[in-house]
Parts: C-alpha cells; sequence; structure tokens
C-alpha cells in the first residue's frame, strides 16, 4: 500500500476531476517546458524501478497532474524507497483508520482532506492552515500550477470551444435564504460540477467552483478520532478558526483578517454567513434584474454584506453583469453593503481605512494598534498575500 500523504494530498484534492482525467502525452508537457527542462524529468523509462516510484511514475500525465515533485508519499512498514527527483517516502502511521484513506486504484491511496490537514499541521503556518481548511469548506478550488496541468486545461478548454459545449452552472450558494445548508444538487438533481471560471475575456482561470470537499464538522471529527496521529492538536486548533462557504481566495483572506482573534492577527469580529442568498424585494428584484443575490459575507444581525470585488473572473460570463447591480438592490432594501477590492485588502494602509468603515457597520470597536497586535496582524497579513508557490515544481 503506498498513500500520497501531506502537500501531495492537498494538490491532488485541489485537481479538478475533469483535468485529472484528459489524456497528456510526455511530448506535448515536454514541448511545453523546453529541451532544458525535459532533461531533469522523470519520464524516461530505461531504468527499471519499483515500489513506490513505480506505483506513481506511470501516472504523472494521468490524475497525478497537478502534484508537484517530489510526491510525498507513504510507505508501509520494512519498505526501503529513497527519496528522488520523483518521490520523498514517509512511514505509514498503523493509528491511520482505513476510513481515512481513498482507494486511487492499483495499490496507491491518497489521504482524504481531513487526514491531509493533520499531516500539514506541523509544516504549515497556522494562519495558512486555516486558509487551507476554510478553501476545502468552501465553494472553490485553486488548480495546482504545475505544467501538466496547464496543458490539461488547456486543451479541454480548446475542446469546449471547438465542440461548443455549454458548462453546467457550479455551486455558488451556501446557505439558503433561511440560513441553511443550500442543496449541493441542481434544479434537475444531478450533483454540482467542479467549474471553471472566466475572466472578463472569457478566458479559464485557475480558480474552478465546486461543492464543499469537507466540512468543519467532519475535520474536527477525524482530528479528535486519530489519537495516534501526529499534528491533531494543531489541526484541531486551526479547524476553531476555520469557516465554511468562502467562495474565493479574497473571501477567505477578508474574512480570516477580520475575524481571527488579536493573537493571530485578526480584528475578532463576529464571524459572518458567507454565500447565503438574500431574496429581493419587487422593487430591489427590479434594480438587480434579477430575483435574489448571493452575499459574499453577510452579518443578519446588522444587516451588514461586504461584497468581494477583487477577483478579475467569475463562475460565467453573466456574473460580470449581475454583480455590478447587486449592491444598489441591497440597499433598496434597507442593507448596509461595503464593497472591498483584492488592492484595499492587500495593501495595510487602505485594509486599516476598510477596518474602520467595517467596525462602524457593525457596531464593533476597533482593535486597539499596539505595537504586539500591529506585529502579528502584519505577520498574517503577509502570509495571506505574499506570493507563495508552495514548493511546486515547474513540472
Amino acid at each position: 500500500m503506498y498513500v500520497i500523504v501531506g502537500r501531495s494530498a492537498w494538490e491532488w484534492w485541489r485537481t479538478p476531476p475533469a483535468l485529472r482525467e484528459v489524456e497528456v502525452s510526455a511530448e506535448e508537457v515536454l514541448r511545453r517546458l523546453g529541451a532544458n527542462a525535459a532533461k531533469k524529468l522523470p519520464l524516461a523509462r530505461s531504468r527499471r524501478i519499483g515500489g513506490a516510484a513505480a506505483a506513481v511514475r506511470g501516472r504523472l500525465l494521468g490524475d497525478l497532474k497537478g502534484l508537484s515533485l517530489p510526491i510525498n508519499i507513504a510507505v508501509s512498514s520494512g519498505e526501503c524507497d529513497s527519496e528522488t527527483r520523483l518521490i520523498k517516502p514517509h512511514r505509514l502511521s498503523a493509528s491511520i483508520p482505513p476510513s481515512c484513506l481513498v482507494d486511487l486504484g492499483n495499490g496507491l491511496y491518497v489521504s482524504s482532506p481531513e487526514l491531509t490537514f493533520l499531516q500539514l499541521a506541523h509544516s504549515t503556518e497556522l494562519p495558512c492552515l486555516i486558509e487551507m481548511m476554510t478553501e476545502a469548506c468552501g465553494l472553490y478550488t485553486t488548480v495546482p500550477g504545475t505544467a501538466r496541468v496547464a496543458l490539461a486545461s488547456s486543451k479541454l478548454e480548446l475542446l469546449s470551444q471547438e465542440e461548443g459545449l455549454s458548462l453546467r452552472f457550479g455551486m455558488n450558494m451556501f446557505l439558503d435564504e433561511r440560513g441553511s445548508l443550500a442543496a449541493r444538487c441542481d434544479s434537475s438533481g444531478e450533483d454540482y460540477p467542479w467549474v471553471p471560471c472566466v475572466d472578463r475575456h472569457g478566458a479559464w482561470t485557475s480558480l474552478w467552483k465546486r461543492p464543499p470537499i469537507t466540512s468543519v464538522e467532519d475535520i474536527r471529527r477525524v482530528a479528535s478520532d486519530c489519537k495516534g496521529v501526529g499534528g491533531r492538536r494543531v489541526a484541531l486548533r486551526a479547524v476553531s478558526h476555520a469557516h465554511e462557504g468562502s467562495g474565493s481566495p479574497l473571501e477567505t483572506k477578508v474574512v480570516l483578517l477580520l475575524c481571527l482573534p488579536p493573537l493571530l492577527g485578526g480584528e475578532h469580529f463576529p464571524r459572518p454567513q458567507m454565500n447565503r442568498k438574500i431574496v429581493f424585494s419587487e422593487r430591489a428584484a427590479t434594480v438587480a434584474g434579477m430575483p435574489y443575490c448571493i452575499a459574499d459575507l453577510f452579518w443578519e444581525s446588522e444587516g451588514t454584506v461586504i461584497e468581494a470585488l477583487g477577483e478579475d473572473y467569475h463562475a460565467d460570463d453573466r456574473g460580470f453583469v449581475t454583480s455590478t447591480g447587486r449592491g444598489a438592490a441591497l440597499e433598496a432594501d434597507g442593507y448596509s453593503v461595503l464593497e472591498m477590492t483584492y488592492a484595499q485588502a492587500a495593501h495595510l494602509e487602505q485594509w486599516d481605512t476598510m477596518v474602520d468603515l467595517v467596525a462602524a457597520r457593525l457596531s464593533q470597536p476597533t482593535r486597539e494598534r499596539s505595537a504586539s497586535f500591529l506585529r502579528h496582524r502584519d505577520e498574517l497579513h503577509r502570509m495571506l498575500f505574499a506570493g507563495r508557490h508552495d514548493g511546486q515544481a515547474v513540472f
């Protein structure tokens, strides 16, 4: 038994199923990377290999496209695989419940999302682990940046254009108008698919919409049950601060900056509902051109909505039109609406001004800007907005 673990497991869960299935050849990947990079890739079959390396090499261009090298893989006791450009072996813990392993076929498994967070707990900064959990419990995924995935995405996009395929609309509502969990299936009864988001020119981006792959409750349950697995205490601490229902990376960053406790650099404001359906009055519906909207961050008791407008892409072309009208419609129904761009959240001076506005809308006191708090806040902001590549290889 070989189990993909840690960072590699997280990359597997972030790879859209449709991209795992697209056929790409070694020649196509090598042409994309260039001749110099090709010499360093573990694609040649001239040398016989076995064990964990053999289990993954034949699938690098298949369902393992999103996994950067070396792949973190746990092996059973007694095996002696050494680290190579292809794999980084770990010992497989006997304490892992079988229910936390997902069978990928041919003796290869991947850690469940919940177990993956335990495995990442000691090697990931706490705010980053919280951010990852919030993504997993949300409605989006950021596709891994390997060349194999990029090639598969390009081929699938081109195919959809040539054949005139119409992508089904993805899941964009987490809570219904009553504040209850929204259905995971569409009006036809089919599960919501993973759907690529497009930019303003209609081109696919690295952001995809999808149903949540786990929940706060499931992460907490697995962390509580896996008493012999390292990282459980850190994971339990992280999941207590994770949010459910986020619809984009910007929404996640904003909610963490606003709601994490001061020791982690947050403002400790009340937690909002995320991607909650709000039904318009007839008057407001006329303004919006639609009967309802999905509020990014919603504080129901205060009647306050934050719209995160920083992403230059959307789950469908019409989203760019409807997003511009919903703010006026919400205000027509008496809600207090604050629009926030990526630039306003990414620059600390602008962010401080936005925090004052949010505090006023929520009738909350602003956090004292002590030297200690600012140090924690600046560190949190750096971790959320610094460009991280997660050690991904170009291949």
